[in-house]
């Protein structure tokens, strides 16, 4: 899961939209001869945050800020008419899932969670992503707005498609002539290992579903604010 607040500038529009932990920054110019079509590029960085079995969706919250990593991205939007706008994204994303540190302290008092702790499975995954998507606003902004009017709120969603690289990794450890002292080896890749089908690897590339809620406002002609996640 990644979290993408984001600043476009079109021409003199300044678009903003803040959702969790990742900026975009981006610069455009006009895509048609009416201010309703434009087209803006964007770069950001921000929080990537993992699900799954180390870290379970029952007590998905301790996923918001445990194993945290981060991720950067680089977009290419076109603003088609006042509805419809189209987005390519390339993302670089590391996600990171550890039993020893998921949760903290205040998850020790939950049997389930110090289960998975005894287990003491870990691994991380550098993922690079390439996604397309279509975006609706449901009530469009009014390019035309001037000082004094009231604010408006166009709500807005997206849905698109992309693929993604998969290459998880881990580190072992080797106990020291049955001493407490462990020696930490390098990353390496579990691809190699076969440990999902003993004489298959799964694949390096897995597809992907983008899913994007919104909502902006035009704070003035030359300044748009906007929620997105």
């Amino acid at each position: 899961m990644l979290f993408k607040p984001t600043i476009m500038l079109k021409n003199k529009i300044l678009f903003i939209a803040i959702a969790f932990l990742q900026t975009h920054l981006a610069s455009g110019q006009l895509f048609k001869k009416t201010s309703d079509s434009y087209s803006t590029v964007g770069i950001g960085a921000g929080s990537s945050h993992y699900f799954g079995d180390l870290s379970p969706y029952r007590s998905f919250y301790y996923g918001i800020y445990s194993n945290v990593r981060w991720n950067g991205t680089i977009n290419y939007q076109v603003q088609l008419n006042p509805k419809f706008s189209a987005r390519a994204a390339f993302t670089y994303a590391r996600i990171f899932g550890n039993d020893a540190t998921y949760g903290g302290k205040i998850a020790d008092d939950k049997p389930a969670i110090k289960t998975q702790r005894l287990r003491n499975l870990h691994f991380r995954n550098d993922m690079m992503e390439f996604t397309v998507m279509g975006l609706y606003s449901f009530r469009p902004l009014d390019m035309r707005k001037r000082k004094g009017d009231g604010l408006q709120w166009s709500p807005y969603v997206g849905l698109g498609i992309g693929i993604a690289s998969n290459n998880p990794k881990a580190r072992g450890s080797i106990l020291s002539n049955g001493s407490l002292q462990t020696t930490v080896q390098d990353w390496q890749s579990l691809r190699a290992m076969n440990n999902e089908t003993p004489d298959k690897s799964y694949s390096s590339v897995v597809p992907v579903i983008p899913i994007s809620l919104g909502l902006k406002t035009m704070i003035t002609q030359n300044l748009i604010l906007g929620v997105e996640g």
